[in-house]
């Protein structure tokens, strides 16, 4: 199979004075994170006056295998990409220092998390299903993985959002599953990691209904996030449904908390605060002594505005498509508070902000709702827009939460792959 030559790498002092602007340019955006690409390429253009090839996206328009490859069964297929994937890391001037960050992966950094991925569950007794959605977004990494090597197997007109969405939306769950396996409430997940064969896994796009798989593997995503924060977090069984437990159980801070997940399918205020208060109700009768609603936003969230087709009439009489972005970087995480900030304006008007503030009074649930944010984006860069996961914990709050504000950044931490360096 074809490879590319890798760039050669800079000299140490060459690679030094490219963080150090990276980490400026960093600071400058406000210390926003989510966009340490955007920021790496943009210093090495203006220190060498080069670029590297991005890490999370392939040259232009890859798209789905053509040929041979596509036509085998989905296990033999990823059985294929698997022996036939073994490429050298395409850009060894990526830093240290940003990979361990867990916001950047080459090529090779995503083919070996999948099999890392597929071991760790594997150690659980559970085996990835053939022709399951975890399947197919497994496969996708390998696929793009495959063409980068392969110009020769990409479509030039095809769309190559989908593909990249399942990319990044199942790279959330491989670097969790990988990192904490041993973690000594990992092994009582197993439930829950056995429903990844069952339902939609990445939550980085809309559901058209209500899946109680896809549901319940969120609870999984945030308890593996709670993971960071807690020795002891407990996720209600996916089989039974107790009224007198909220979906997880974690102890921090010296506290036990309740956390209520709920994936909202309706677009009212009225279908948000249903919700709330279900969970609001779920946690009051627990064991817990505090408590937080936590809302899946993947059906509130605009997703096509954050990576635009800028040319969809042209695209679909057969041109190439074109891609952009409509959103600075700097802005993709705070255009995702407006987001959360506009539901909660919406509830507060339909429901009446004092009606909402009664039904959370004297309740151990905190006057709000976390807010999990996740899409995908494409980031400006001279390359052009590069493809890249955007997440975020968002506290939507009907009256001050202060005090527990350090913890929920704690949580963002967590879920940006942070917190464990």
């Amino acid at each position: 199979m074809k490879k590319e030559s890798p760039p050669s790498s800079p000299s140490g002092d060459l690679r030094a004075e490219i963080a150090k602007r990276a980490y400026e340019l960093w600071e400058a955006s406000g210390r926003v994170h989510g966009n340490d690409l955007a920021h790496w390429y943009q210093a090495e253009s203006e220190v060498s006056g080069k670029l590297s090839t991005p890490q999370t996206a392939t040259t232009p328009n890859p798209v789905r295998t053509t040929g041979a490859a596509s036509r085998l069964d989905p296990a033999s297929r990823r059985q294929q990409l698997k022996e036939t994937s073994n490429m050298a890391d395409p850009n060894p001037q990526m830093p240290e220092a940003l990979r361990k960050t867990g916001q950047v992966a080459s090529f090779q950094d995503l083919e070996k998390l999948v099999y890392e991925f597929e071991a760790a569950l594997s150690r659980h007794g559970i085996q990835i299903r053939s022709g399951s959605e975890l399947e197919g977004a497994c496969c996708s990494i390998l696929e793009v993985l495959t063409k980068h090597q392969d110009r020769t197997i990409r479509n030039p007109q095809e769309d190559i959002r989908q593909v990249f969405t399942e990319v990044l939306g199942i790279w959330t769950f491989l670097q969790k599953v990988v990192r904490l396996q041993n973690h000594p409430s990992f092994p009582s997940f197993a439930p829950h990691l056995n429903l990844l064969n069952e339902g939609t896994v990445v939550q980085n796009k809309r559901l058209r209904a209500s899946q109680d798989a896809a549901n319940k593997i969120f609870e999984l995503l945030f308890a593996l996030v709670l993971l960071d924060l807690s020795p002891d977090v407990a996720l209600a069984d996916p089989d039974l449904e107790d009224i007198t437990n909220p979906d997880i159980l974690a102890a921090i801070d010296g506290q036990r908390w309740g956390f209520a997940c709920k994936v909202v399918y309706g677009d009212s205020g009225k279908a948000l605060f249903d919700n709330l208060k279900k969970a609001v109700d779920q946690i009051e009768v627990s064991a817990a002594t505090v408590g937080c609603v936590v809302v899946n936003f993947r059906n509130h969230i605009k997703h096509e505005i954050f990576w635009p087709l800028l040319n969809e009439a042209e695209h679909r009489a057969g041109a190439e498509p074109v891609f952009g972005t409509s959103i600075d970087t700097r802005d993709a995480g705070p255009a995702l508070c407006d987001r959360v900030t506009l539901k909660r304006n919406q509830v507060a008007q339909e429901i009446e902000l004092q009606h909402v503030l009664n039904m959370y009074a004297g309740k151990k649930a905190l006057p709000g709702f976390l807010a999990f944010c996740q899409t995908c984006a494409g980031q400006l860069s001279a390359l052009g827009p590069i493809p890249s996961s955007v997440s975020a914990l968002v506290l939507g709050n009907f009256a001050p939460c202060d005090t527990y504000m350090p913890i929920f950044e704690r949580m963002n931490e967590g879920l940006h792959e942070r917190a464990h360096l």
